[in-house]
């Protein structure tokens, strides 16, 4: 009697499975079918007689730009997009800026700034800490623009002072960070180039510790020849504006404004909070317009000291380059044991790579392992289909796949 009952249970499962399996296949099942029934990481097999037909789930082949492989999406503004990228021949991890020409001919003056902030970039090469252009890749019948530029391997200081204890950085590691910032603000003013939008977003850091001035979509040349720094056009982050910006004033120094807001990165790195807030931007201009800020008891003097000279609201009482270069916070000399007490770098995993072994993975199994996806000529492909590709990849349940069949 039980081995009856075994018997029939025994049955009743394989029937189950059976109906299940093929449920599941249904001979060639369509995208559709599978998205509905086979979890991400599933192969499917179907035995048809003598033959067993296998079905894999394949992503789409990563877009080629000359020989740079774009991956992930970094970053995306309102013109242009940033993805992390790969050159094929050196290997080296890239940031790729693409800006929709179709999209900037319809905006003002918009051609005409891209062009400037790769002019700019231009200006700027060969200085440690501001981010290197490596190509600018610009067809002249294409619809997109690509700038190739150095991606730092860490994070940015934003990133870095939120993942800190009470979200501060300690004094050694701010002043460290502060140095290198004022270095590539004193490289960039000689060149008669202001940012306008200096924030510890738009500050990036390497593993090794160096920091690089990044994101130059708004900066802006100043008059060689004119007696003064001044600018007459106010962008960049409200929280960072300077007093003058903030209280409407026609021109003001374009110098002087960038080193209110690396004061007011400073004040952000030492305490984990900005000096001035408001519960909307007429409240916030309010307070910056008037300059009155509270420095935390647990700030060093010498910080405080300089905090309080770096964000003077009369800009011409504002420290410049050299006087905060003068000063004693900055001059102060770190016993070597604290760079133990330093907030340590993440080490930023490039997503690419991953494409980069699919790639050759793919292309090995095709060619038996004689050639390399490196050695092919890739054409440069039209990006029309982004928006579309991104869309598919905002989340895993909506991702689309291509599926890959083989029959032995």
């Amino acid at each position: 009697m039980e081995s009856s009952e075994s018997d029939s249970n025994k049955s009743s499962q394989e029937s189950k499975q059976k109906t299940e399996k093929d449920e599941l296949v249904g001979g060639i099942p369509t995208e559709e079918e599978f998205q509905k029934l086979v979890r991400p990481s599933m192969d499917i097999h179907k035995d048809m007689g003598s033959l067993r037909v296998h079905f894999k789930k394949t992503e789409p082949r990563p877009k080629f730009v000359k020989h740079y492989i774009l991956g992930q999406k970094l970053g995306e503004g309102a013109y242009s997009k940033v993805k992390e990228g790969i050159d094929s021949q050196t290997l080296r991890i890239v940031a790729v800026k693409i800006v929709d020409k179709r999209f900037l001919k319809k905006v003002r003056g918009g051609m005409e700034n891209v062009k400037r902030e790769i002019a700019i970039l231009k200006q700027l090469k060969g200085h440690r800490n501001i981010i290197e252009l490596i190509e600018v890749i610009d067809e002249p019948n294409a619809p997109k623009l690509y700038i190739v530029m150095e991606l730092a391997n860490g994070c940015s200081l934003q990133q870095l002072t939120e993942s800190a204890p009470n979200n501060r950085l300690p004094h050694q590691q701010a002043r460290e960070y502060f140095r290198q910032l004022v270095e590539g603000l004193e490289f960039m003013h000689s060149r008669n180039v202001v940012h306008r939008d200096i924030k510890p977003s738009n500050l990036m850091l390497t593993t090794k510790g160096e920091l690089k001035i990044s994101d130059f979509g708004v900066a802006e040349f100043l008059d060689r020849y004119a007696e003064l720094d001044l600018v007459t056009r106010s962008t960049g982050s409200p929280a960072f504006q300077a007093p003058e910006i903030a209280k409407g004033e026609t021109d003001f120094s374009g110098r002087k404004v960038d080193i209110w807001a690396a004061g007011v990165t400073l004040y952000y790195c030492l305490t984990g909070r900005l000096p001035f807030d408001g519960n909307n931007l007429f409240e916030l201009f309010e307070k910056i317009g008037k300059g009155e800020f509270e420095v935390p008891s647990f700030v060093e003097s010498s910080a405080k000291d300089l905090l309080l000279h770096v964000l003077d609201p009369v800009q011409q009482r504002r420290y410049s380059i050299e006087e905060i270069k003068r000063h004693p916070f900055l001059n102060e000399i770190d016993d070597v044991k604290v760079y133990g007490s330093f907030v340590p770098i993440p080490t930023r995993k490039p997503q690419v790579l991953n494409l980069v072994a699919r790639l050759f993975a793919e292309e090995s199994s095709v060619t038996g392992g004689g050639e390399s996806f490196m050695d092919e000529k890739e054409e440069e492909e039209d990006d029309d289909d982004d928006e579309e590709e991104e869309e598919e990849q905002s989340t895993a349940s909506q991702k689309t796949f291509s599926w890959r069949c083989s029959i032995s």
